[in-house]
């Protein structure tokens, strides 16, 4: 969580030392390139190719961690599970991050079944669907309750 928070504060002083607002992503991977800093180089990298569903600027990235990240946000954003199954098992929480959100996007439950913490999953549809039903579907009682 601490990592997520340092990251989002990396792009938020990257994009307001560029001249561009934090909510805006980078026009360009020229602006990217222009960064010496090469953790802050893969967080643009990182921005530009989730802003712009892009796995081929995913790609460009040398920290893996972020790479799959970008995956992640690509994933989710295109709701295509093809794009989830790319990352590794070593980021075992950016893959189910990625099928949860797509999960949600579809209000697809039967997605939940490639996560790991299925109960959330199943959770976080049965709210997307206003479907009450699916709670009774979650085992875990401190996920029931929330």
């Amino acid at each position: 969580m601490v990592l997520f928070i340092l990251i989002i504060l990396i792009g938020i002083y990257i994009f307001n030392s560029s001249g561009t607002k934090p909510n805006q992503p980078a026009s360009s991977l020229a602006e990217c390139d222009k960064i010496q800093h090469i953790s802050l180089k893969n967080e643009c990298y990182r921005t530009i190719g989730i802003g712009n569903h892009d796995m081929s600027i995913c790609n460009t990235i040398s920290d893996d961690n972020l790479k799959y990240s970008c995956y992640a946000g690509v994933g989710t954003a295109i709701q295509d599970v093809s794009v989830c199954d790319m990352i590794i098992d070593k980021y075992i929480n950016l893959k189910d991050n990625c099928y949860s959100g797509v999960a949600v996007a579809k209000k697809d439950i039967s997605i939940c079944n490639k996560v790991q913490q299925i109960e959330y999953c199943y959770m976080n549809v049965g709210i997307a669907r206003q479907d009450i039903s699916i709670c009774d579907m979650i085992q875990n009682q401190y996920a029931k309750d929330q």
